[in-house]
């Protein structure tokens, strides 16, 4: 099997709490590694949080458990990783964003896992 890594979002400032658009991830299977690369959010006390959704065809988004990032703050940017279970993702995959009032942030994110079937 071969690893493979994809973007989830790409960079770009967040400003409104959204979720941005989703992706395939058919391709993975077994476990994953998201990547959340991110700039400082801002002001004293203004926060983004990201967390992972998934959802099969047009259905409502569904949190996926486990898969959030810590705030991102104004102390600094940084990177942050977590692990996922890809087996377990629905068809469509996104990246939802919480903004604190005035708050934004630059960010990207990108998942590295295996693919199956030579895929």
């Amino acid at each position: 099997m071969k690893a493979s890594i994809k973007q989830l979002a790409a960079l770009a400032a967040i400003s409104a709490t959204a979720g941005l658009t989703g992706v395939s991830m058919a391709e993975f299977h077994g476990r994953a590694k998201v990547i959340l690369m991110h700039g400082a959010s801002g002001g004293a006390g203004q926060t983004v949080t990201a967390k992972l959704q998934h959802r099969n065809g047009t259905d409502a988004w569904e949190d996926i458990d486990g898969a959030a990032f810590a705030a991102i703050t104004n102390a600094s940017g940084g990177t942050q990783v977590i692990e996922v279970d890809a087996d377990g993702f629905k068809d469509d995959v996104r990246l939802h964003c919480t903004v604190s009032s005035g708050a934004t942030a630059t960010l990207a994110a990108a998942v590295i896992g295996q693919k199956q079937y030579g895929i």
